[in-house]
Formats: structure tokens, sequence, C-alpha cells
């Protein structure tokens, strides 16, 4: 069961960082593809454990739930990531706001990712 949840969430994880990958390749600062491929791999994963079954089993697998939050979190990253700004003014402005913001997004991925972890945890445990 477990290694079955973890190939469902890898392949959802791949899938969904390379199509994000192609999508927001020429988007200003877009994050790094490991960690975009870490927040599909454990969305699908914790989507699968905590949603309720859904749709056809493929070899005894729900699918459907680990790939709807994928999606939701695809389109939620879709929407964030911008492109970049063309005059001098608004660059030099970006690039305060964002050297400011980057520390937060970092401290808030690593949180994400413990919570996500733990609720990976919580659900194996319950």
């Amino acid at each position: 069961m477990i290694l079955s949840d973890i190939i469902l969430a890898l392949v959802l994880g791949i899938v969904f960082a390379a199509l994000f990958g192609a999508f927001a390749r020429g988007r200003g600062r877009m994050p790094g593809i490991v960690p975009v491929f870490i927040l599909f791999f454990l969305f699908a994963w914790a989507g699968g454990l905590w949603l309720r079954p859904a749709g056809p089993p493929v070899f005894g697998m729900y699918w459907a739930p680990g790939l709807i939050l994928v999606v939701l979190i695809f389109l939620l990253l879709a929407a964030v990531v911008r492109r970049p700004t063309r005059t001098r003014t608004d660059v030099k402005e970006e690039i305060a706001v964002e050297n400011a913001a980057a520390t937060v997004i970092g401290i808030t991925f690593w949180i994400l990712i413990g919570l996500l972890l733990l609720a990976i945890l919580a659900g194996y445990l319950s």
C-alpha cells in the first residue's frame, strides 16, 4: 500500500513538475524544478491518503484524489508566477521587494513541507 502510494505520487510529481517547468520557463524568477517537484509529490501523496477515494482504481490505487489536489496546486502556482517587468524602475523596485520576500517564502516552503510530512505520517498511523 505504501509503495503504491509513493509510486503514484512520484508519477504525478514528475509529470506536473515537468509541465510547470515548461509552462513557467520564460516567466521571471521561477522556483527551481526540485522544490516544485517536492511540493507536487507531497501534495499528491497526502491527497491520496486524506481525501475520499474517487474514480476508478488502477492496480488497486485510487488516483483521482491526488490528481485533483495536484492540479489545484499547479493552478495556484501558475497564477503566482508572472512575467518579468520591462522598465528599469519597475525592475529596481521589484528587486528590493523580491529580496525581502525570498526569506519569507523560503521559511513558508519549509513549514509547508514539514506539515505535509506530518499529514502523511498521521495518515498511516491513524
